[in-house]
C-alpha cells in the first residue's frame, strides 16, 4: 500500500497553490493519508489570515480524491478531524475499492469506470457557464457554496476596482523578489511554463493576451464568483476543494484555461465585492475563463520535502 500511496502523492502535489507555495505536509497511517497546513512566513503579507493557503488545501484534497479514484479506490474525506490540531486540514483515507474493480487489490476494469461521474473528456462545444454552475451543483450539493455570475460589460466596475486593488499589487517588488518571481512574467512571449497562474496571476486581468492571438469573446466581461454560506475555515478549505475539483476538468480541455484571482486585499475587496453584489455570503474566488490552458508548473518540491512525518 505504500507504493500505492506514494504514486497518489507524487500525482496530487502537482496541485496548484498560491505563489506556488505548497503549504502543505503529509502524514501517512496506514490508508489515510492526514493533511497538515504549513503557514508560510512569506506570505503574510498577500494572505495575512492564512485563507488563500488553507484554500490551497482544499485544491489538494480534490486532487488527491481524484487520483484516489483513477486508481479504482474510494476516497473518503474527513475535514478538521481533531480540534486540537489546528493545523491538520483533513484526513483522506482510502476507504476500499470500487464496485467495478477488477479484483481485490487491483486497479478498477478502466479509466472511465474507476473516475465514475468525474471523467474529464472535453465536450463539443461547451457551454462554460453552464459546465461551471452544473459542475459546482454537483460538488457543492447541500453544502453552503456557490457561483454567481456577474457581467461587467456595461460598466466595467467590477474589473476596475479589483485591478486598481489587486493588480497593482500582483506587479510590486514583493512579488518580484519572492517564490513568484519566475512563476510571472510580462513577455507574452516567454516560454515560462504556468499552472499556479490559476490561483494567482496578473493575466487575469489581459484575458486578450494569448499564445494563439485568439480569444474568447463570449466569456471576455463575465465574473464568476464563488461564495461561501459562512466565512471560516471549513468553508475556506471547501471552496479551494470546489476550485481544484474544477481545475481538474479543464485540465483535459484544449483551448479553455481558468484564472483565479483570490481577492487579494482581504477583507476590503471582499466587502466591496459582496456589497457591489449584494452577495447572500462570502466571495471567496474570483474566477475567469482565458483562452490558454495553463500548463504544468516546472517547479514543485520533490515529496520528501512534504511529508511532515516518515512513513
Amino acid at each position: 500500500m505504500n507504493n500505492q500511496i506514494t504514486s497518489i502523492l507524487e500525482e496530487a502535489r502537482r496541485a496548484p497553490s498560491v505563489l506556488n507555495s505548497q503549504p502543505w505536509r503529509f502524514r501517512v497511517c496506514g490508508n489515510t493519508i492526514e493533511v497538515y497546513l504549513e503557514n508560510k512566513a512569506e506570505l503574510e503579507e498577500v494572505d495575512p489570515k492564512g485563507r488563500l493557503q488553507v484554500a490551497s488545501c482544499g485544491t489538494l484534497i480534490a486532487h488527491l480524491e481524484y487520483a484516489i479514484q483513477k486508481r479504482g479506490w474510494v476516497p473518503k474525506v474527513t475535514f478538521f478531524p481533531r480540534f486540537e490540531e489546528p493545523d491538520l486540514v483533513a484526513f483522506v483515507e482510502i476507504a476500499g475499492l470500487m464496485k467495478n474493480s477488477r479484483r481485490k487489490g487491483g486497479p478498477a476494469a478502466t479509466r472511465e469506470e474507476a473516475l465514475g461521474n468525474r471523467t474529464v473528456e472535453e465536450p463539443e462545444n461547451p457551454d462554460l457557464i453552464a459546465f461551471l454552475r452544473d459542475e459546482i451543483a454537483v460538488q457543492t450539493a447541500g453544502k453552503q457554496i456557490g457561483l454567481v455570475v456577474h457581467d461587467d460589460s456595461k460598466d466595467e466596475s467590477i474589473h476596475t476596482y479589483l485591478k486598481n486593488q489587486c493588480g497593482q499589487k500582483l506587479k510590486s517588488e514583493y512579488f518580484r523578489k519572492s517564490v513568484n518571481l519566475f512563476l510571472r512574467t510580462d513577455d507574452p512571449e516567454s516560454k515560462i511554463s504556468f499552472e499556479d497562474e490559476v490561483l494567482l496571476s496578473d493575466r487575469f486581468f489581459d484575458s486578450s493576451r494569448s499564445e494563439t492571438g485568439s480569444s474568447n469573446r463570449s466569456t471576455d466581461n463575465l465574473f464568476m464568483i464563488i461564495t461561501t454560506g459562512t466565512d471560516n475555515r471549513y468553508e475556506w478549505t471547501r471552496a479551494g476543494q470546489v476550485l481544484g475539483e474544477i481545475i481538474l476538468k479543464l485540465r483535459a480541455w484544449n483551448n479553455i484555461g481558468l484564472i483565479s484571482l483570490p481577492i487579494i486585499s482581504a477583507d476590503r475587496c471582499r466587502s466591496w465585492l459582496r456589497d457591489k453584489l449584494d452577495l447572500d455570503g462570502y466571495p471567496q474566488f474570483v474566477l475567469k475563463i482565458h483562452p490558454v490552458k495553463p500548463r504544468e508548473h516546472i517547479s514543485k518540491r520533490p515529496l520528501k520535502e512534504l511529508i511532515k512525518y516518515g512513513f
